[in-house]
């Protein structure tokens, strides 16, 4: 089974650092695993939420709430998790749940009131 994973920024709220203002401080956002094959009806979705490390920005780099991206955000998220290792254990987390949705695909549902009772 091929894994297709996205990622989507949900809610992102900020604080003033100092001189910085607007500091994206906590992030929401959701990650969505799907079934290449069957992506609507074989998925699985994780909410997460992601506070960032504030505490040593560099003002030369630091990036303007209004020039930032969606993308960015995401990235810092991704980062601070912990990156390709948080993302892999996410994705195990929810292979169990997207490899019994795919099992049931091939399932066909009888009507009980068809099978005699005794």
């Amino acid at each position: 089974m091929n894994i297709l994973t996205s990622k989507e920024l949900l809610k992102v709220q900020t604080i003033n650092v100092g001189e910085l203002t607007d500091v994206v401080r906590q992030v929401v956002w959701k990650v969505s695993f799907c079934d290449e094959e069957n992506p609507e009806t074989v998925k699985s979705v994780a909410k997460v939420v992601t506070t960032l490390d504030v505490d040593n920005l560099d003002p030369n780099t630091y990036i303007e709430f209004s020039a930032v991206t969606q993308q960015n955000i995401l990235n810092w998220a991704e980062a601070q998790q912990g990156g390709d290792i948080f993302m892999d254990n996410l994705k195990m987390g929810h292979m169990d749940h997207l490899t019994s949705q795919r099992e049931e695909l091939s399932f066909q549902e009888k009507d009980v009131l068809l099978i005699a009772k005794a």
